[in-house]
C-alpha cells in the first residue's frame, strides 16, 4: 500500500497525474503517507454502489447520497476508535495515488478515503473551532 501511495505521489508531482494543479497539496499526502507507514492499521474505504455511466439525475443523487452515508460511517469508525483510546486519521490524500491504490487493492470500485487507526504517540491540542453561530444561519 505504502509503494502505491509513494508511486501516485511521484507520478503527480511531475504533473502528469489525475490532480496536475494539486502541487501545493503534495508535500499534505507525504506526511499523511508517513503517518500511513506508522499506523498498525489502515482501512481502504470504497464505494461498492457507484453508478459507473452516470448519467440521469437522479443517478447523480444516489451517488451523493452514497457518498454522504461513507461519510457518516467514516465518522462512527472514528468516534468509536477514540472510545476505545485509538488514534485514527481520515485520509483523502489517497487520491494522490488513486490509480496506483486501486490497481494494488485490485478493484474497479470507486476508492473514497482510507481510515488509518493505532495508539497515538502524542495528544495535540483540539483543534480551534468556529462559533456556531458563524457557521450556522437560523431561520
Amino acid at each position: 500500500m505504502i509503494q502505491a501511495m509513494r508511486k501516485g505521489i511521484e507520478i503527480e508531482k511531475t504533473g502528469k497525474g489525475l490532480l496536475p494543479n494539486s502541487a501545493k497539496f503534495i508535500s499534505g499526502a507525504e506526511y499523511t503517507m508517513e503517518i500511513m507507514k506508522q499506523a498498525p492499521v489502515t482501512i481502504m474505504i470504497l464505494n461498492t454502489n457507484k453508478l459507473i455511466d452516470t448519467v440521469t439525475e437522479e443517478d447523480k443523487f444516489y451517488d451523493i447520497a452514497n457518498i454522504q452515508s461513507i461519510g457518516a460511517a467514516i465518522q462512527n469508525m472514528l468516534l468509536a476508535a477514540t472510545d476505545l483510546g485509538l488514534g485514527s486519521l481520515w485520509i483523502c490524500d489517497v487520491f494522490f495515488a488513486y490509480e496506483q491504490l486501486t490497481n494494488w487493492l485490485n478493484t474497479n470500485d470507486q476508492l473514497v478515503a482510507a481510515v488509518s487507526l493505532g495508539y497515538p504517540a502524542e495528544a495535540p491540542f483540539p483543534r480551534p473551532r468556529k462559533n456556531i453561530n458563524v457557521i450556522i444561519e437560523w431561520k
